[in-house]
């Protein structure tokens, strides 16, 4: 398993690089999650559970709008416009803090 633990002022965080692909769509290059602790094992066990969430959220974020969003969207006609990408990475980056929080 990659380790994406690094310690700053002796905490420890979790820092890692979102795919290319979401990276777009979010316009962000990375994900950085103080894991609030200095303890080396509690901050590896805690690194594991915020790197599956990671993973469920860049999954997620890629699949739809409607599954980032949490919020079905209409079938599209000429008239509806539709989420530009920066809405939608607007939208995704005020999930991911509640969702890191959530997991750890």
């Amino acid at each position: 398993m990659t380790n994406y633990l690094f310690k700053c002022g002796g905490r420890y965080s979790y820092r890692r690089r979102f795919p290319l692909a979401v990276s777009e769509l979010l316009g962000r290059v990375e994900f950085v999650r103080a894991l609030g602790t200095a303890e080396p094992v509690m901050a590896h066990c805690l690194s594991r559970k915020v790197s599956v969430g990671f993973d469920d959220f860049c999954t997620s974020a890629l699949l739809s709008p409607a599954i980032t969003s949490g919020v079905p969207l209409p079938e599209h006609s000429g008239d509806t416009p539709r989420s530009s990408n920066a809405e939608l990475a607007k939208r995704v980056l005020d999930r991911l803090p509640k969702i890191a929080k959530k997991i750890t």
